[in-house]
């Protein structure tokens, strides 16, 4: 559920609040939404769950989830579920009505008259219709006022109702388990008398944009309807199909439908024509299509147990992997573009856009922790605790004679060198550096041939070929495929040879972060020292017989100049910034920067367990932490000057599918895409694209209260008598993305 953090600012005397001021788009843009429901528009740019499960929000991947009796819905059954334009999700089942709003389900009353709901609907006048299993209609204004209740009594044929459509003449068509009633614009009730279908049970009602109305029953029989009355009917045997099963019209040219059947093949074309004049649409395993309906730019198909759409060129794909796969009623959208199913046994499920693609769960990997993630040859090497696994074309999992010779062995870091080697630091079984070559031959690096450990940690390929291997033990530097050089615990200057990262300097500089003794910086085969900035280190530096060239701890490089120098002797991360000429450095306790010698701690950086960091087209920078991803300007972090108000945390509760993971090294490609090494799997996003999905959302008035008297609207306005007592107002944040937005309120 959505978490709203709100600030009250200042609430001063209020006379009078206009209901219908609520809800509001933010920066709306238009999308035509589910004709179904009345024609009815969207007022927001479309970047919901249902463009990106369909393909027409490329950089978007999604993510569902399921409401029932054990995640807050107090049901776990659902027959009905309607997106409306004010914003908030309606659902009907036989324990109720109940509305969300993204955080809370509310029930519906009166209780003793919407004791149940089978079907649900909204009309051009915004007014929300209920169908009720054994209790007729009732008509709600959106503020949930009750506006007239019909059954058999007031003229309907029946009072057990399914669906509803209206025509353009604004006349609301109601199917019920006996034919087909209406209710005109003056809410007088008729009975559309045809004998052909007044002892029908109707399933489906579908509006095409001329205002036709199409229906079918639970026989088979499909009809349309003009002018209040049945224009044309005829089953699925009579056109040369099989038994049809549901219709929808087709948003964009009228008279023409998609027809579900009992077998695998959805039919589309004008209606009434015969089989050999209409599409087919082959739905492979998906058989008796139990529901269809227009939303988010797409046909939108489902069987009781199977979800899927129908895309630009008329082809059925399938949705796999979602949670909810029994007794599927029907979908719809909401304001946002996010999909909504309906299931009687498993109660609601959403679909929304993530900015967050879970790569290696999409490709059928089991979760297990990721440490590093590599692109060679136009495919994604991913090193995990449990061993190699690449992804090729279309994510599909590959197997080759380097994934059997890593087998199950742990790998820190995999990285590719000019010359299309591919290196993999192992970290178990005395593997060592393993060579991938472009001719594919493999080839290990361990202490055998020369290596300072076999517990390899991290890679780095220099620009000028060689390649820098941290290990347990040191330092290694390998040109031409030959050891070079080693800097291990045998060197005087070397008082803690446990390597974490490594990173290429200037003029053949090399920076090395320690696991304990700060950074080593090697040139021209001397090393100096740069630790923490404080008296007892520097003390502590001379004791041990340092070389004292740049071992004051000062942060100055050896210079002479002042600076913050390292706030922590465990150095995680050192990353050249060639674009500011500077070097970012990720303690374990800090974020900092090395420029023109001096170390600046960025204290206002809001966390201190920091793993890495990446800086995209935008001049933001995407740090990685044990929290999740913050999202700060760059300018800020040189300032330090990061404030809460500006910078973002993504994490599971608004999108990210893995935690990232400590001493992991992810990939970025040319494109902007992040591929990082996390937790439970490989999470991939667009860092140069990112939508931040809280630009757009609807706000509303939950409830407001003079001392402990809730005021009720009357005439959607809220009016507030004179008073001495505190007035409490609750904001209500139409919001179904993982976003979690900061709302004031004043």
């Amino acid at each position: 559920m959505n978490r709203v953090r709100s600030v009250i600012a200042f609430i001063a005397v209020i006379l009078c609040l206009a209901a219908a001021f609520f809800p509001v788009p933010v920066n709306a843009g238009v999308e035509e939404s589910d004709t179904e429901a009345g024609l009815r528009v969207n007022t927001v740019l479309p970047y919901g769950g249902g463009y990106a499960v369909t393909g027409q929000l490329p950089d978007l991947g999604y993510m569902s989830q399921l409401y029932d009796a054990r995640s807050g819905m107090p049901t776990s059954e659902a027959n009905y579920i309607l997106g409306t334009s004010d914003g908030y999700i309606w659902i009907a089942a036989y324990s109720g009505i109940l509305r969300y709003d993204g955080t809370d389900f509310e029930k519906i009353e009166p209780s003793d008259i919407l004791t149940n709901g089978r079907g649900l609907f909204e009309d051009s006048k915004g007014r929300i219709w209920v169908g009720t299993n054994d209790n007729g209609v009732v008509l709600l204004e959106k503020d949930k006022t009750m506006i007239r209740h019909f059954t058999e009594k007031t003229g309907l044929s029946a009072s057990s109702i399914r669906v509803f459509a209206e025509d353009k003449k604004g006349n609301v068509f109601i199917g019920t388990t006996a034919g087909i009633s209406y209710v005109d614009e003056d809410l007088n009730v008729h009975i559309l008398d045809d004998a052909r279908i007044n002892n029908e049970r109707i399933l489906k009602l579908s509006t095409d944009i001329a205002g036709t109305v199409y229906g079918h029953t639970k026989s088979g029989v499909v009809f349309s309807i003009d002018s209040c009355r049945i224009t044309d009917l005829f089953s699925g045997p009579d056109i040369g199909t099989e038994k049809i099963t549901t219709v929808t019209a087709d948003p964009g040219y009228p008279g023409r439908i998609y027809f579900g059947t009992a077998s695998n093949i959805i039919y589309y074309g004008d209606f009434g024509k015969n089989r050999t004049s209409l599409k087919r649409i082959l739905t492979g395993s998906v058989e008796n299509i139990h529901w269809m309906t227009y939303a988010c730019g797409r046909i939108w198909v489902s069987s009781e147990n199977s979800v899927g759409y129908i895309d630009e060129y008329n082809r059925f794909v399938p949705v796999e992997k979602l949670p909810m796969n029994r007794s599927i009623e029907m979908m719809t959208s909401d304001y946002q573009g996010n999909m909504w199913f309906a299931s009687s046994r498993q109660g609601i499920m959403k679909i929304i856009s993530d900015n967050f693609l879970n790569l290696t769960a999409q490709a059928g990997l089991e979760d297990d922790v990721v440490n590093s993630t590599c692109f060679h040859n136009g495919q994604l090497y991913i090193g995990t605790d449990n061993g190699l696994f690449i992804l090729g074309t279309d994510n599909v999992p590959v197997e080759n004679a380097l994934t059997e010779h890593i087998g199950s062995n742990r790998i820190r870091c995999i990285r590719e060198d000019k010359a299309g080697n591919l290196w993999i630091a192992t970290f178990s079984n005395d593997l060592g550096l393993v060579r991938y070559s472009p001719d594919g031959k493999i080839r290990d690096y361990t202490t055998t041939e020369g290596m300072p450990s076999n517990e390899v940690r991290c890679i780095k390929a220099a620009s000028d070929g060689r390649i820098l291997a941290c290990t347990s033990n040191g330092l290694v530097i390998i040109n031409d495929g030959r050891i070079d050089e080693v800097y291990d615990s045998g060197h005087p200057e070397i008082r803690n040879s446990v390597f974490l990262t490594v990173e290429e300097g200037e003029n053949g500089a090399i920076y090395i972060g320690t696991d304990g003794d700060g950074m080593y910086v090697l040139e021209n085969n001397d090393i100096r020292r740069i630790g923490i900035s404080s008296v007892s280190d520097v003390a502590n530096t001379d004791a041990n017989g340092s070389s004292g060239n740049g071992s004051s701890g000062d942060g100055s490089s050896g210079n002479g100049s002042s600076g913050d120098g390292l706030t922590s002797p465990v150095v995680l991360r050192i990353k050249r910034d060639r674009e500011r000429d500077l070097y970012w450095i990720i303690t374990s306790n800090s974020i900092e920067f090395l420029k023109e010698g001096i170390i600046t701690n960025i204290s206002t950086f809001p966390y201190k367990n920091i793993f890495d960091i990446y800086i995209n087209d935008n001049d933001q920078a995407w740090v990685l932490t044990s929290m999740g991803i913050y999202v700060v300007n760059v300018d800020e972090l040189l300032n330090n000057n990061v404030l809460e108000q500006r910078y973002r945390l993504y994490n599971y509760a608004n999108g990210l599918t893995s935690t990232p993971v400590v001493h992991s090294y992810s990939a970025l490609d040319r494109k902007g895409y992040l591929y990082i090494a996390g937790q439970t799997g490989v999470s991939r996003v667009n860092i140069n694209t990112f939508i931040d999905q809280t630009q757009d959302v609807k706000l509303g008035i939950g409830s407001i209260i003079v001392g402990n008297t809730e005021i009720q609207p009357v005439d959607k306005k809220y009016v507030i008598p004179s008073t001495k007592e505190i007035i409490r107002i609750s904001p209500v944040v139409l919001d179904y993305f993982a976003s979690d937005p900061v709302v004031r309120v004043f």
